[in-house]
């Protein structure tokens, strides 16, 4: 659920020293505060109007704090046009309605931890657990958590189908918001880079914590997702949390749906553009031309009728 920017090459010597020069510019989140409250730049544009350090977004009622690491291209989205804003604003809008009435909320593939954050932030009694493997973007989800006094547990493990040894393939970049446990993620003349990294399954966790409930789970983990879901065993038929799940592709989204289905649940997605729908399938055609994921709420009849506003079971 995050933009494929990073799985481009290494920039330049030259470039990074620009950008470090304008990193290093005084008073320019002041500036851009300022700019912001006449004018919104379009994305072409503001994408490249970014600042090093922390700021504030309304979440309903109130307030969040997030940290722009620089050019970090969601923080950037969410700084110019809000929560929701441009980034993924249907997602989120059914993510908050989701969680006000959660009280134990999953967030697989944290990152930075922008739908753990919000989790939090819209409903404080909740418990949160984030599980981001990646080093570098579990320190800026854990700096989030800590920047906002926030109780969220953030676990630096992956979750797959399995406990134990893993490895993270990841590219040499700055800021990757695609780093996954799945090779095949990147063409073959990519650098990648690989982490050693824990895995476990949901099913592990849930034991180990103890847990009677799981109310809702976002799993966006590139293209690993049906191994998220089959290692939380029999929990997903006894707790049958809802779910928002990232889908690449028409096979992930077959594989997903053969680990739901029989469950009396029902399927609704979006391009973001346009409300969720409800589907027969889970399926993304147009996942095998190009990196164009949909996202999906799975969830029985009564959820998603509040989010889409229909009569439960039509």
């Amino acid at each position: 659920m995050a933009p494929r920017a990073a799985t481009t090459p290494a920039v330049s010597p030259l470039r990074r020293t620009l950008k470090r020069l304008f990193l290093g510019a005084p008073f320019k989140r002041e500036l851009f505060l300022a700019l912001k409250k006449v004018w919104t730049p379009p994305q072409s544009l503001y994408r490249h109007i970014y600042f090093d350090g922390p700021f504030d977004v309304q979440v309903l009622d109130r307030r969040l704090r997030l940290i722009n690491g620089g050019a970090f291209e969601v923080e950037t989205d969410i700084f110019w046009t809000g929560l929701p804003g441009a980034w993924e604003r249907r997602s989120l809008a059914a993510w908050i309605t989701l969680c006000r009435e959660a009280r134990v909320i999953l967030d697989v593939g944290a990152n930075t931890g922008v739908y753990s954050l919000v989790a939090q932030t819209v409903n404080p009694q909740a418990r949160v657990y984030s599980f981001e493997p990646l080093p570098r973007a579990h320190e800026s989800l854990k700096a989030n958590v800590a920047l906002n006094g926030y109780r969220i547990d953030c676990r630096r493990t992956a979750l797959s189908d399995y406990d134990g040894d893993a490895v993270l393939f990841d590219l040499p970049v700055e800021h990757n918001y695609t780093a996954s446990v799945n090779r095949n993620n990147y063409p073959p003349a990519y650098d990648v880079k690989e982490t050693p990294i824990t895995a476990t399954t949901l099913s592990t966790f849930i034991e180990a914590e103890q847990l009677d409930r799981v109310d809702l789970i976002k799993i966006d983990v590139e293209s690993h997702e049906p191994q998220v879901l089959k290692g939380m065993g029999p929990y997903l038929a006894r707790m049958k949390p809802a779910l928002l799940v990232e889908i690449w592709n028409d096979d992930i989204g077959a594989e997903v749906e053969a680990l739901v289905g029989g469950l009396g649940l029902v399927y609704l997605t979006t391009d973001e553009d346009s409300p969720f729908v409800r589907t027969d399938h889970i399926r993304n055609p147009r996942g095998h031309v190009a990196y164009r994921p949909l996202n999906y709420v799975i969830c029985t009849p009564g959820v998603a009728a509040r989010l889409t506003g229909q009569t439960a079971g039509t």
